[in-house]
């Protein structure tokens, strides 16, 4: 056995003197860490940052020079998946932060909790600021609200929204809701459509919206509607004069919207008048009211700019809270003879809102009113409602919703990934890559379980439509899990995984938008937008991470997946009712 005698590192710069002489590399090993590294690897980390430092500062003044105000310099973040050292002023215990923690975020510059890579509040903007979750690590974060960046350029939606002096735009505000809502009703009702116009109206209603969140009973709403029509006597309460109104304006709007069949304000009236009978609902406890504010919610988060939708999603939800809709049934009033007709509608209204609340709220980065943990209702029955003079073939024909209880599975997954990936303090105690399994493999449950009718290939264009948004949010599930921005362990195996999900689910989105396109049947909601905002954003981030390695063909491949999302968004842009006309080709340089 050949002994080998220990030699002594003496203090010589660039590697001991032994080492040296032997001609072979001088490491030194972190007695703590056990991580080995070259000697002189700290200086010389610290030299070229020093010289990083100056050649920013001396860049920044280049820019003062020219009359460019730069950007301040990044605070430095500590991720969750990081160590803390004792003279960090916080501690970390199973992704959960201490009493200590919280008391002395307000002090300390190095707790996450300070929040200091969030974007600014801006006063003039109430509705529209998107505050609570940020990327901890520079990368493009699909939860962003209205505002999106990369490569130092930043992109906010309501920049193309006329800032006032249309009233389209001033109708749908934050403001105007708030102005609108606070009246007592005491003008005329708006003048309604001819009762077969009307009727149509209502019947694309349920073919388009309610099957969604079905909030309105189909057969007792046109049980209303005809009652209006053939007996002049008969008095609408204020709960129909609101359903109706509401349903009145949603399709005028999305009419206008889309193909201009109507004068672009048409719908306003409708809006105002029905917003006028809030506070009567708000301090309604009946069922019929809640209904009747969840159908308005409905209504506001359809706007191309986020208004009052979560404010108003967080008053309503609060309000079927305190009714009891999140709870079961059966445990609510156990023992009752409760109404079977009753109980399925609270279902109804309760998911529904949820869904507005959840969609609407997750996406401006702001923490959720109640968690999967808090409620107990079951999901709704998919019941027949079909009408006496329709005669539907097939089990998906006789309820006209079946897309809309699938689709309510879908908001549990969605909130799971919320909580514990994209809040603040993440609740999930489980390590990051075991939760992506686990949310992988529910996500693709869910989705294999879709019915029957949306798993061959569609010839009716209306379910043709409703299959291609349910692999829309697939995908964007799937982008969510896996978004680099939210990875607690950054090692270089788990980037490139994420990075090639994210990649795969980017294309399907990209085709997935060409065919809605083809079809004209794009989403006016700008949280839709923002879906394919991030699935632009994310491509060229990760063909950017991976440029050393791009073939003539993937760039390629790039730049015509660049031009089919700017012909998507061009359409899109008109939705939104974005008026400023840009030629986007020329801000992308290859």
């Amino acid at each position: 056995m050949v002994q080998v005698r220990k030699i002594r590192c003496d203090a010589r710069p660039g590697g001991c003197s032994p080492c040296l002489q032997n001609n072979t590399e001088c490491k030194t090993t972190d007695r703590i860490t056990g991580r080995a590294t070259s000697r002189g690897y700290t200086e010389n980390v610290e030299g070229e940052n020093s010289l990083l430092k100056q050649h920013i500062a001396d860049l920044q003044q280049q820019l003062q020079e020219h009359g460019i105000d730069p950007h301040p310099v990044p605070i430095p973040t500590i991720s969750y998946a990081s160590q803390p050292t004792p003279e960090q002023a916080y501690t970390v215990t199973e992704n959960a932060y201490s009493l200590s923690s919280i008391l002395n975020a307000e002090t300390d510059p190095k707790s996450p909790l300070r929040g200091s890579a969030l974007p600014d509040f801006q006063s003039d903007q109430l509705g529209d600021n998107y505050l609570g979750v940020s990327s901890a690590n520079g990368w493009p974060l699909p939860i962003t609200g209205l505002h999106h960046a990369l490569f130092g350029m930043h992109l906010d939606l309501k920049d193309f929204v006329p800032a006032g002096g249309n009233e389209r735009t001033e109708a749908l505000s934050y403001q105007a809701f708030h102005d609108f809502a606070a009246r007592e009703s005491s003008q005329e009702a708006p003048i309604l459509p001819p009762y077969q116009q009307l009727r149509t109206l209502c019947e694309w209603f349920f073919k388009s919206m309610n099957p969604w969140l079905p909030i309105l009973h189909k057969p007792t709403f046109f049980t209303m509607l005809d009652r209006m029509h053939q007996d002049p006597t008969y008095v609408t309460t204020i709960g129909e004069k609101v359903q109706l109104h509401t349903v009145v304006g949603i399709m005028l709007y999305q009419y206008t919207t889309r193909n201009a069949m109507f004068h672009e304000n048409s719908f306003v009236d409708h809006y105002k008048y029905a917003l006028s009978f809030v506070r009567q609902l708000s301090r309604d406890t009946s069922l019929v009211a809640v209904q009747s504010l969840t159908l308005i919610v409905s209504f506001l988060r359809s706007f191309p700019r986020p208004g009052a939708a979560w404010h108003f999603s967080s008053v309503v939800l609060t309000k079927a809270i305190e009714a009891g809709l999140h709870r079961s049934v059966v445990a609510w009033n156990p023992g009752a003879d409760t109404d079977p007709h009753q109980a399925e509608m609270r279902k109804r209204v309760f998911w529904s809102l949820l869904s507005c609340h959840v969609m609407v709220g997750a996406k401006l980065g702001r923490p959720l009113l109640i968690k999967v943990e808090d409620f107990d209702v079951e999901l709704p029955k998919n019941i027949h409602d079909y009408l006496p003079e329709e005669q539907p073939s097939t089990e998906w024909d006789k309820c006209s919703f079946v897309i809309g209880t699938y689709s309510f599975k879908m908001m549990i997954l969605y909130m799971q990934i919320y909580t514990s990936l994209y809040s603040v303090r993440p609740t999930s105690a489980e390590p990051y890559e075991q939760k992506v399994k686990q949310m992988t493999r529910e996500i693709d449950t869910w989705y294999a379980s879709k019915p029957a009718e949306l798993r061959t290939p569609q010839t009716n264009p209306q379910q043709r439509v409703f299959v291609l948004y349910i692999d829309h949010s697939y995908q964007h599930l799937r982008l969510l899990l896996h978004h680099p921005a939210s990875c607690r362990t950054p090692t270089q195996e788990m980037t490139t995984r994420n990075l090639d999900v994210c990649l795969d689910t980017c294309s399907r989105l990209l085709q997935i938008g060409l065919e809605m396109k083809e079809l004209k049947s794009l989403d006016t909601t700008w949280f839709n937008t923002t879906i394919f905002l991030a699935a632009i954003f994310t491509t060229l981030f990760a063909y950017l991470e991976r440029r050393d390695q791009i073939t003539s063909a993937e760039f390629t491949n790039l730049r015509n997946s660049m031009d089919s999302w700017l012909d998507i968004m061009a359409d899109v842009g008109q939705l939104l009712g974005m008026c400023i006309s840009i030629h986007l080709q020329q801000r992308f340089v290859f």
